[in-house]
């Protein structure tokens, strides 16, 4: 394991198992995360009050600490676009299109949320399709050396925002973002 630092007040506890070996416990600002071997994982905790900022670098943390890449990692959606009908992609197509105006008139304010953008298309949509999927989407399409989607979040300028929206689209219509004029990239 490797140290990490500028995380001031992080505490770090070692959990027996049942299944036997200790399991470390990472805590900050409310916030846990879990790291045994191989994997880091987020217990079940309570959200409410709590910065989602905190937990992806509490996460980014964990991932140091195992010498985990969070970058390099295969596109989900390969795998998803074979096993989903045509009428789900319209569905997912329709969600992230709802998702990225709604973006666009929350960027208007100076706030936007990917997270929150995404939820509300979704509830809106009667969320009839897994949110699941609409995140994977969204993961999918990150620009290399981006770990995840509330690290590219924090970063992201409304028009990065609205892009990745777009290249999730094209994705699932069978086009690639990069050729229509898509920037993905972040300043």
């Amino acid at each position: 394991m490797t140290t990490t630092p500028g995380l001031t007040g992080l505490a770090v506890a070692h959990l027996p198992r049942i299944r036997g070996g200790d399991l470390t416990r990472l805590s900050w600002r409310g916030w846990h995360v879990d790291l045994d071997q191989h994997r880091v994982t987020v217990p079940v905790q309570p959200i409410a009050g709590k910065n989602i900022d905190d937990l992806d670098l509490l996460l980014g943390a964990g991932y140091r600490m195992l010498d985990i890449a969070t970058a390099a990692r295969l596109s989900p959606l390969p795998q998803l676009r074979v096993r989903l009908p045509e009428s789900m992609i319209t569905q997912i197509v329709a969600v992230l299109q709802s998702a990225q105006r709604i973006a666009d008139i929350d960027s208007h304010r100076g706030v936007f949320d990917v997270y929150e953008c995404t939820s509300r298309a979704w509830r809106d949509s009667g969320m009839s399709i897994p949110y699941a999927v609409l995140l994977r989407s969204l993961r999918a399409v990150l620009p290399p050396g981006v770990g995840n989607l509330a690290g590219y979040d924090r970063c992201a300028r409304p028009t990065d925002v609205h892009d990745l929206y777009t290249a999730a689209i094209h994705r699932w219509r069978g086009q690639d973002a990069s050729t229509r004029g898509v920037s993905t990239q972040i300043a």
